[in-house]
């Protein structure tokens, strides 16, 4: 409970963060639009993977009727829960990767605001990679997030009174990630033209 709890607080600390990137982002918000219109069909994709979720999630409440039967097996489930306790660790670790790359970022953005505005055609070309980058392996690791894990999610949810959001969080720390490496990518390609 307590990494959790600390999970939660690193969270809070990135969110913090975030918000602080966010106003330096407003003088920039009026060119990514075209990027917000192809963010729309990403979000239609999610309400599928939502709703392939929920029915997974009444599947998963068949499996609960099943469970009383399966109290012998509670040696391999608490093998898995060692498992998952060594991939809380790693998400610690990415959290605190995360903190340092939005560090650098909030530093390598302040520097490029202004040459930002004379590159947006340029910048539009990237915007289809990390978009294309987003399609490609964002939304397969979501699908097998879903897939492999609802087992774990709710052996882990029957253990420890696990908050539902934690998978949201991971699914969106895992897209920050991936959108972050893509604008230093692209503030990094900026800096050398």
């Amino acid at each position: 409970m307590d990494k959790l709890d600390l999970i939660l607080q690193k969270i809070e600390n990135v969110d913090g963060r975030l918000e602080k990137m966010d106003n330096q982002l407003k003088v920039i918000d009026g060119r990514l639009d075209r990027l917000e219109e192809r963010m729309g069909s990403l979000e239609n994709r999610m309400d599928g993977l939502e709703s392939r979720m929920d029915g997974l999630e009444s599947r998963m409440d068949s499996l609960e009727n099943r469970m009383d039967g399966l109290e012998s097996r509670m040696d391999s489930l608490e093998n898995r829960m060692d498992g998952l306790e060594s991939r809380m660790d790693s998400l610690e670790n990415r959290m605190d990767r995360l903190e340092s790359q939005t560090g650098k970022l909030e530093t390598e953005l302040a520097k490029t605001n202004e040459e930002l505005a004379s590159t947006r055609e340029e910048l539009g070309k990237k915007i289809v990679g990390i978009e294309l980058n987003l399609e490609n392996q964002v939304c397969p690791s979501i699908r097998v997030v879903a897939e492999n894990h609802l087992d774990l999610y709710k052996n882990l949810k029957a253990v420890i009174d696990f908050k539902p959001s934690h998978d949201l969080l991971e699914i969106r720390v895992s897209s920050l990630e991936i959108s972050m490496k893509r604008i230093k990518e692209v503030l990094e390609n900026l800096e050398s033209a």
